[in-house]
């Protein structure tokens, strides 16, 4: 199947927020929330600006513990798609395996010394964490075998949150000794 979004630019995204669809067996149509459309817009718009500055660091904490994750960037609306539907089926796993954690969505990329993280955003309206902004190591096994043991990371509220909390690689490093300190 063709990938509907192809010729969506970042900055309309309003435009598809609602009612996107995913074809995909364990993804199907989800609705983006207003508020994370208007940063994510706001942040496309802003453009690569905040790559050329020092602040773009994050740490996320996740149960296996805390690493910094370089500047995220934003994926397109075709890349959403495409790379949600990717992980949703996986070479990797058996058939039928779910890899993403349920009501988690792919939105942008950044990295760690073990390799991709990916920003999800939570779209399941009933679990409460409606629109709150997560880490996900990328993995190609199923949930809670091989490479896909981490459950998502707390990362903010909103996407708006995330980005006013980056920090330098300084500030994001002396958080790290902070976290491992017995």
């Amino acid at each position: 199947m063709s990938n509907p979004y192809e010729d969506v630019k970042g900055k309309d995204f309003a435009s598809i927020a609602k009612g996107f669809d995913f074809n995909s067996p364990h993804l199907g149509k989800v609705d983006f929330p207003d508020q994370f459309v208007t940063d994510y817009v706001a942040e496309i718009l802003h453009g690569p600006d905040r790559l050329e500055t020092e602040i773009g660091y994050s740490v996320a904490r996740f149960a296996s513990g805390p690493v910094i994750c370089d500047p995220a960037m934003l994926l397109g609306p075709r890349h959403i798609y495409s790379i949600n539907r990717i992980l949703d089926e996986s070479l990797y796993a058996e058939e039928g395996s779910i890899i993403l954690p349920p009501g988690h969505y792919v939105f942008a990329e950044c990295y760690e010394d073990r390799g991709k993280v990916y920003l999800t955003i939570n779209l399941d309206h009933g679990s409460g964490d409606y629109g709150k902004i997560f880490f996900w190591r990328k993995a190609h096994d199923a949930l809670v075998t091989g490479d896909n043991t981490d459950p998502p990371a707390f990362a903010a509220d909103t996407l708006g949150a995330y980005f006013a909390g980056l920090k330098t690689e300084a500030e994001a490093q002396a958080e790290l000794v902070r976290l491992n300190r017995p």
